[in-house]
């Protein structure tokens, strides 16, 4: 099955891309001060102590679209788009679902018997190609995927706007950081070949798993 697709995809790739934010409160939250090494790991641990998260972007250069994921400790689900193809997706720490039309099955991976694991919710087991690429499970695995820069490359610049919050903005070549310059130093989002924005903080609701499920290897031989 692996071999058979031709889109190889890392969405936490992509996702380094951005982190929405919250704001409480007026008055800044002294990380302005501090140097690029120490907001960025205050950002990494306000921001992957969330219990749930909203996460939504759209990419341009890419071959992931957009996303639209609510993520929690343990699970998260949502839908993606992929080569302007739609897919629902549903992770935990074991499996990853996926739920899509039989012509987006085809289109993905421009194999025919694909088909058959259309318009139904398909599984695919952790350590599979699937799973890498879908299995956003967990708002650690978000934010350590997505802070993958390394400190050191990391320039800060002047406070700015980003989502209309008060941001500091963390430049490492083409791509911007925004962690929050107000309450807690959460991650507001990154810029690059596209923007994703996080929001919900804790309020998130994440999806459940799917009632009924088929394994994907049932499917296609």
């Amino acid at each position: 099955m692996k071999s058979r697709w031709s889109v190889r995809l890392s969405l936490l790739g992509l996702c380094g891309l951005t982190i929405g934010a919250c704001s409480s409160g007026t008055a800044g939250n002294g990380e302005s001060a501090k140097s690029a090494t120490r907001i960025i790991a205050d950002a990494k641990n306000a921001t992957s102590s969330l219990q749930t998260l909203h996460v939504a972007g759209t990419f341009s250069n890419a071959a992931f679209n957009s996303i639209d994921l609510n993520v929690g400790q343990t699970h998260g689900g949502g839908s993606v788009k992929v080569n302007q193809q739609q897919i629902s997706v549903y992770a935990d720490q074991n499996r990853v679902y996926l739920y899509a039309a039989p012509s987006t099955w085809l289109a993905l991976s421009k194999n025919p018997a694909s088909q058959k694991l259309g318009n139904r919710w398909v599984e695919f087991p952790s350590g599979s190609a699937i799973f890498t690429q879908f299995g956003v499970n967990s708002v650690q695995k978000l934010i350590d995927g997505t802070l993958n820069q390394s400190p050191k490359s990391l320039t800060k610049g002047p406070i700015t706007t980003f989502q209309g919050r008060k941001a500091i903005p963390l430049r490492a070549g083409n791509q911007t950081i925004y962690v929050a310059e107000e309450g807690p130093p959460y991650l507001l989002g990154l810029q690059s070949a596209g923007t994703v924005t996080f929001d919900q903080f804790n309020t998130a609701v994440v999806p459940s798993a799917p009632a009924t499920s088929t394994p994907a290897a049932d499917l296609i031989k």
